[in-house]
């Protein structure tokens, strides 16, 4: 797993770097909700010039995405339970997104853009921080696609397991890439 203690930082292929589309999963299990709790993050570098997020706030599942250095946030309304398991999902595609709890659909939101998110060369990408704050609880099976994944796919995702997962540890090697 990864806390906020332990962050892994993702090599970045030129693939990711005009970003249209993009789905992420990941199952997670909050040890706090106070404030920004980040569990994915791609970014120009720790001051965020431009990036995209997924994370969690007290009130639910939140993407956050950042262009010429203005931050704009996009929530769904969910209640989020402190240490027990959840698959969070997001699936992006040309400005449009769609927030996903469990395989089942919490939100959607529109950028304003239909353009990709060009994000810098000198991009990078984190799990369970994104170079200002870090994620409190455990981040298990992060799954990061360069499509728009519909919602019976992001719950296929969710459903990939029978029960959550075990705590036996994680290592940064054991999230893919599809």
């Amino acid at each position: 797993h990864v806390t906020g203690v332990q962050t892994c930082d993702l090599p970045i292929s030129e693939s990711l770097r005009a970003v249209d589309q993009f789905s992420l999963g990941a199952w997670v299990r909050p040890g706090a909700l106070d404030g920004w709790q980040p569990v994915f993050a791609l970014a120009s570098d720790a001051a965020g010039e431009a990036g995209v997020g997924l994370g969690l706030r007290a009130s639910g599942p939140v993407v956050r995405v950042r262009q010429g250095g203005v931050t704009r946030e996009f929530g769904a309304e969910s209640a989020m339970a402190l240490n027990t398991w959840f698959h969070l999902g997001v699936s992006f595609d040309a400005g449009a997104g769609v927030i996903f709890v469990n395989g089942f659909e919490m939100g959607r939101f529109n950028t304003g853009s239909s353009a990709a998110l060009d994000l810098p060369a000198s991009l990078e990408g984190w799990i369970g921080h994104d170079g200002r704050a870090s994620f409190s609880g455990l981040i298990d099976e992060v799954v990061y696609s360069l499509r728009a994944l519909d919602g019976s796919s992001l719950a296929m995702l969710a459903a990939m397991r029978d029960d959550a997962p075990e705590d036996t540890g994680f290592g940064c090697a054991e999230s893919a890439l599809l």
